[in-house]
């Protein structure tokens, strides 16, 4: 694969910068690939490319696109073994989970999304009118490091199921999965334009992205400190904004619940992809009356997610994304310690190895006025917080600028009802897992919007009432 070069009208093009982007190995920072740092000249031909197919990817039938799509999910499915292994070096994460979380889990979204279009009406006639759901016409799609591959496809199927063109704009530090998807793109023979990539940074390629007038829509997932700046640098064209962003997602654990269960799930949740993951359960609220039963759990369990190389199948574990990421959590677990809370984490007390490498440490004794307890801190440390008042727990599960998921452990009638009370956009119960085809997105800062499923699919089109 060339990494030097972007994909624009349905070509691999050299970019008009001559300057490039670094991409090295977290685990070990090894130089992994050079990509272009992509500039204004680059956007404005990819712009002009996806303006330019608009008309005619829009103007197929919903069968024709899906037809090309599905052979796009074909050759895409061919690079699955290059897809496991280039995110196992830009991301640091073992090679079991980039397999079947990264790649794997993509491929079926994938999949999954073709399925319900075909279960959409995309017009529908009603009394004395006809709703129509149309393309907005250029989506700009700026994807996430953590999950760049699935982040990816619930962000550009979508919008091209629906008769957008696209310009995806990947991660700076994991891009590289994208080059393989664009190239599936060019194998696929979708029509030229309709799929072009950039890379480049945010700053740039992403603020004159959400500006610019020929760009009808910004679907961005990251930190809500961005998705802020992007709702701003979008008002000046009024234009339609889809955010996925941050979380500081709660379980609560109620005294009747399966105290192993919840443990399980809450710690597979917070510490797989190191605790890269914006939906992670963080805050685990827990009966003060069973507050040493659960952390002897916890206890007993922790030693499973020791770090180590991503390419040592002994590990669950890899490498944080960054030095600097590393340096963020450390900070953060090192001033809760100093406001006194205890830790448990593997095999010491010193819960880091070196570098970009942490092992998952679990806090106990953490007030909710402890940053550890507010703060997104996307590292693998679980607070346990205790309660002795129900409706104080839940009051306290809400009290969060977040709003993206969340857990309930206990009786299921219970739990329903506590479940109406939450003001997230998912709510497990005892350990279900996520459908595929369920909307995804949150309550307040954690986003604008909903992905995957019906409504992931829908969100990229325009409402228009036809009345006849």
């Amino acid at each position: 694969m060339d990494y030097k070069k972007l994909f624009i009208d349905g070509k691999w093009v050299n970019s008009s910068s001559d300057t490039f982007i670094e991409v090295t190995n977290p685990a070990d920072n090894s130089f992994i690939a050079h990509v272009p740092s992509a500039n204004i000249n680059d956007l404005n031909f990819a712009i002009s490319s996806a303006d330019k197919a608009f008309a005619t990817w829009s103007g197929l039938s919903l069968t024709d696109r899906l037809d090309y799509l599905d052979s796009l999910l074909h050759e895409l499915t061919k690079f699955s073994q290059e897809l496991t292994s280039v995110i196992v070096k830009e991301l640091g994460c073992p090679v079991s989970f980039s397999y079947e979380s990264q790649v794997i889990s993509s491929i079926d979204e994938f999949s999954s999304l073709l399925d319900f279009a075909k279960k959409i009406d995309f017009e529908k006639r009603y009394d004395g009118y006809t709703l129509r759901r149309e393309p907005f016409g250029i989506v700009a799609c700026i994807c996430p490091w953590n999950y760049p591959l699935y982040q990816l496809v619930l962000k550009v199927i979508p919008a091209l199921i629906c008769g957008n063109t696209v310009i995806l704009k990947p991660a700076s530090i994991t891009p590289m999965s994208a080059f393989y998807f664009a190239e599936a793109v060019r194998l696929a023979n979708l029509p030229k334009g309709v799929f072009n990539l950039i890379t480049g940074s945010g700053s740039l390629i992403g603020k004159r992205m959400a500006e610019h007038e020929k760009i009808d829509m910004v679907s961005f997932t990251g930190s809500t400190a961005v998705g802020k700046d992007i709702i701003i640098h979008s008002a000046s064209t009024v234009k339609k904004v889809s955010l996925e962003l941050g979380g500081k997602s709660p379980c609560l654990v109620l005294e009747n619940a399966d105290y192993s269960l919840a443990v399980d799930t809450v710690l597979d949740s917070c510490f797989l992809n190191s605790g890269q993951t914006c939906s992670a359960f963080t805050r685990m609220y827990v009966p003060i009356s069973s507050k040493e039963k659960i952390l002897d759990l916890i206890r007993d369990r922790i030693d499973k997610y020791v770090s180590g190389n991503p390419l040592d199948p002994n590990f669950k574990l890899g490498s944080m994304s960054s030095l600097e990421q590393s340096k963020i959590v450390r900070s953060y677990v090192n001033s809760a310690l100093s406001e006194g809370a205890k830790m448990i984490t593997c095999k010491s007390n010193d819960f880091s190895l070196s570098d970009t490498f942490i092992n998952p440490c679990v806090l106990f004794d953490v007030s909710d006025d402890m940053e550890i307890a507010k703060a997104e801190i996307f590292g693998p440390v679980l607070s346990v917080i205790t309660y002795d008042d129900l409706e104080y727990a839940i009051k306290k599960c809400n009290d969060s600028p977040y709003g993206l998921s969340s857990c309930i452990f206990g009786d299921e009638t219970e739990a329903l009802s506590i479940a109406k009370k939450l003001k997230a956009g998912n709510v497990h119960i005892n350990a279900s897992p996520f459908i595929t085809g369920a909307p995804f997105g949150g309550y307040k800062q954690s986003g604008l919007g909903r992905e995957g499923g019906e409504l992931g699919i829908l969100e990229f089109t325009e409402v228009k009432a036809i009345f006849h």
